[in-house]
C-alpha cells in the first residue's frame, strides 16, 4: 500500500527557476481502482499522505507508482523533466500517470 509520497527539487543556482510542478501517485488493482491522485506543489519540498486504504496485490492489473514532473528554465532555455518511480506494474503498456 502506498501511504506517503515525498518530493524534493533542489535548485543549486539562482539562474534556474522551476515551474509546472506536478506529482502523481497511484495504488490500484482490478479490485481497488480510483486510488490515483494529482498534486501541484508550489514549494521545492513537499510530502503528501495518500489517504489510501487498500493494498494492490501482486497480480495482473495492479499498479503502485509515483511520478513527478517539472519544467526548469535558465535564461531562454527551458527543459521538462519526468521522473517515474514504479514499485509494482502488472498492467502491460502502462507506465505514465498523465
Amino acid at each position: 500500500m502506498l501511504t506517503k509520497v515525498e518530493v524534493k527539487w533542489e535548485v543549486r543556482s539562482l539562474q534556474i527557476s522551476l515551474s509546472n510542478r506536478r506529482v502523481a501517485f497511484t495504488c490500484q488493482s482490478l479490485q481497488y481502482s480510483g486510488q490515483t491522485s494529482y498534486k501541484y506543489p508550489t514549494s521545492h519540498s513537499v510530502s503528501f499522505s495518500t489517504g489510501y486504504k487498500n493494498y494492490a496485490e501482486d497480480v495482473a492489473g495492479s499498479w503502485v507508482a509515483a511520478q513527478m514532473n517539472v519544467t526548469c528554465k535558465r535564461g531562454t532555455g527551458k527543459w521538462s523533466f519526468d521522473v517515474y518511480n514504479t514499485v509494482l506494474n502488472n498492467v502491460p503498456d502502462l507506465g505514465d500517470l498523465i
